[in-house]
């Protein structure tokens, strides 16, 4: 048995002082360590009447309360509370008491006292710093009862004030969340959950949200000597932040329609749903002027109200989508096929489109070339209903605009040959059958052939015959011409090299193959390929396309001369080209078009264009070559207007560049 002093002594190193009543005799008796607690000298003699004067007059009703409490229902109390000491000094105590019977059936009451004012400081310096970080913490002991939190963790929570105590279960806690709304779980499998979790040293996560509007991530820890921690924070920003760019990924910036690829993602789920599909696709008429002439503040505008006036057509039931610059694109599901019903549909969908409205102080009348098809699922693929549409609207578009067509059986056939074209054409680019003959481009002043142009031909052994221009054509409809660009290159580069050209060879290039700077990349490669001087390369580009509207076409042609490559405007005359449009490029060369040249013996005013151009060109530095040169005629008025170069069918017919080294000769035999 421990000794009366050795407990004593006990008692002193743990700094808890321990006391007794007799409720028989009102007898009270303190332990050294209570004496020193109280700051009295040891030999004090406590007195019961005298003992509750040492509590902070605000604590003394607390104290009271629970003794009396204690002898009435023989249980105990546990409190933290404040006494004066002899001294004077406040200082925070934890009393605990308890009232039983001794041995004797004598009521008897006993207790302990312990200095917390160091603990206390602590904690409050600890809750100071746990108030300060940006995030909610509340620790829980094994048994699932809180025993601290911070501000941020009320905050964050919008907890009332006084629902938090210390004690407070885990269930009771989700409990009064559960019954405000901001917890929809059930609070007593979730607490037990956590628990055994806790238990069993897991790390589990859970996201919520408060109020309606706040997103909190929460992780529970477990903690070494049980229990565990629990940080809560706010993500309401990065969950928004989340929000917006999933949404920024599927819709588009301007109309808030969805956009391409969520089209795309959306259509496909409808034709595998294996329901009647009806696919619709429309196409501003004459955007582009109203950009120009409005401003593209103007332009965005009309593209929102294009994109309002279907949405309301339509109504949630389809999906509408802006396909990109002035296309849109609508499915929905048709329960039955219903041609006219469609058709009707169409109609009124024109008209809705087509009205006149007020647009940043202008009146415009917009126009719409509409394009539908539908099939049922399973029987017709996404890409199949899609070109119908696309084909359809084409169609209106070639009609003049702000109308509606219908694919149809007459384009179907049309449709079917397209695709046979667009196969034949790919094939012959991956097979290396596409042919490619070679026209000499000669100097005027001394008939020295200089260079080549390299045209396209299709293959004799083929089923299907294309002309030279139709390939292009077709190359450009179905975005098909940057295989078909890139593979003339490709061939060109590699007729220099393997026949031991010194001359020029000129291959013509489509605007659509600009700005995207694959055609930079495909040229610095083959050339690097073959180690052929870029200065034998020129590149031609049609003058009747808008080429340098295209973004990033000029800085990409600025890149292609860099490398050495002469650039030339094809068909020059014929098109869109200003002195501004000269300007904005630094041309090599000025191609005449060829009817300038077959009209000069007939017709002066074609003369004097020629001696402009020539005169234009060469005033800004650019060589000229003139297309269609079939008479000597026509040769000595081109050499007499000062043009430099020329080619046509009197220097030479287009061949095979093998044709050309069977000749003893490299010179145009001048007539005197």
């Amino acid at each position: 048995m421990i000794e009366e002093f050795t407990i004593e002594r006990i008692m002193e190193v743990s700094g808890v002082g321990g006391w007794q009543l007799d409720l028989k005799e009102n007898k009270l008796e303190w332990s050294n360590q209570v004496k020193r607690i109280y700051g009295v000298s040891l030999d004090y003699e406590p007195q019961l009447d005298k003992a509750i004067e040492f509590y902070h007059p605000d604590d003394r009703a607390i104290i009271s309360e629970a003794v009396n409490t204690a002898i009435e229902q023989i249980s105990s109390w546990d409190l933290r509370l404040r006494i004066i000491r002899a001294d004077g000094q406040t200082i925070r105590v934890r009393t605990r008491g308890e009232v039983s019977y001794d041995p004797q059936n004598n009521l008897r009451m006993f207790g302990t006292i312990q200095s917390i004012e160091e603990t206390e400081k602590e904690l409050a310096r600890l809750q100071s710093i746990f108030n300060n970080v940006d995030h909610g913490l509340n620790v829980f002991d094994a048994e699932g009862r809180l025993k601290f939190w911070n501000q941020q963790y009320l905050d964050l929570f919008n907890k009332p004030d006084g629902e938090i105590y210390k004690g407070m279960t885990l269930f009771e806690i989700l409990n009064c969340e559960f019954e405000r709304g901001d917890f929809v779980e059930d609070p007593k499998m979730v607490s037990e959950t956590i628990i055994a979790d806790m238990a069993a040293k897991k790390q589990t996560e859970q996201i919520g949200t408060v109020g309606g509007f706040r997103t909190i991530h929460t992780i529970n820890r477990s903690l070494p000597e049980g229990g565990w921690v629990c940080t809560h924070y706010d993500i309401s920003e990065a969950k928004q932040a989340e929000t917006k760019l999933a949404y920024a990924a599927h819709h588009d910036s301007l109309t808030s329609l969805l956009n391409r690829h969520a089209f795309e993602n959306e259509f496909k789920e409808l034709i595998e749903s294996h329901l009647s599909v009806v696919m619709v696709i429309i196409d501003l008429d004459d955007f582009k002027p109203v950009n120009d002439q409005y401003g593209h503040a103007c332009g965005d505008q009309l593209l929102k109200l294009f994109a309002l006036r279907l949405s309301e057509h339509y109504g949630e039931l389809a999906i509408v989508a802006r396909l990109g610059g002035d296309e849109f694109a609508v499915a929905y599901v048709a329960t039955r096929i219903d041609a006219k019903k469609i058709k009707h549909d169409l109609e009124t969908l024109t008209a809705s489109l087509t009205r006149e409205a007020l647009i940043r102080g202008q009146m415009i009348k917009p126009g719409a070339s509409i394009g539908c098809a539908f099939g049922q699922g399973g029987k017709v693929t996404r890409e199949e209903l899609f070109h119908q549409a696309d084909m359809a609207m084409y169609r209106a578009k070639a009609r003049g605009g702000s109308s509606f067509e219908v694919f149809d059986e007459r384009m179907a056939a049309e449709l079917k040959l397209r695709d046979e074209e667009n196969n034949a054409i790919i094939a012959a680019c991956r097979n290396n059958e596409l042919e490619f003959h070679y026209q000499p481009i000669c100097s005027i002043l001394s008939g020295e052939r200089v260079g080549f142009e390299m045209l396209v031909r299709w293959p004799e052994k083929s089923d299907l015959w294309f002309p030279a221009d139709r390939i292009i054509n077709v190359a450009e409809e179905n975005r098909l011409i940057d295989l078909v660009g890139k593979y003339a290159i490709s061939c060109a580069i590699t007729d220099i090299k393997n026949y031991g050209l010194s001359e020029k060879v000129s291959v013509n290039v489509s605007p659509l193959q600009l700005g995207k700077n694959e055609l930079l990349a495909h040229v610095q490669a083959a050339l690097s390929r073959t180690n052929i001087s870029p200065a034998q390369l020129e590149l031609e580009l049609t003058e009747s396309s808008v080429l340098l509207e295209a973004n990033g076409a000029i800085e990409e042609l600025i890149e292609l001369k860099k490398l050495g490559i002469t650039i030339a405007v094809d068909d020059f005359g014929t098109g869109f080209a200003t002195l501004d449009y000269l300007n904005m490029f630094p041309f090599d060369r000025l191609k005449i078009d060829r009817s300038f040249v077959l009209k000069l013996l007939r017709d002066e005013q074609s003369g004097a264009i020629v001696s402009a151009v020539a005169a234009l060109a060469r005033n800004i530095g650019m060589e000229t070559t003139a297309e269609g040169v079939e008479t000597q005629e026509q040769y000595d008025i081109l050499r007499a207007a000062g043009c430099t170069h020329a080619q046509g069918y009197l220097l030479g017919k287009p061949a095979p560049l093998a044709t050309f080294f069977n000749s003893k000769t490299k010179q145009y035999n001048l007539a005197s």
